[in-house]
């Protein structure tokens, strides 16, 4: 299978005054999604997906941090 991929994450940052460096910890979020495969031949398929992520946001001091990812995928697939 052959497969191409592209990402696109957004890290939104809002602050007023300097902030340390801390760890992220885990984040709770959502995926939705939608493809479709299409047949060319008896062996061979086409697929495209795209993927959208969110994980809300999290304040770290006087720092809010938004995260959310967009994922587009193309694949060609042999059968044989």
């Amino acid at each position: 299978m052959s497969q191409i991929s592209r990402s696109d994450a957004d890290f939104d940052v809002t602050t007023t005054e300097p902030v340390e460096t801390m760890d992220g910890g885990t984040f709770l979020g959502a995926t939705i999604g939608a493809g479709v495969d299409l047949k060319l031949a008896p062996n061979a398929i086409i697929r495209a997906e795209v993927v959208y992520d969110v994980f809300g946001s999290e304040t770290y001091g006087d720092c809010v941090v938004d995260f959310s990812a967009v994922t587009a995928r193309v694949a060609a697939i042999f059968q044989f």
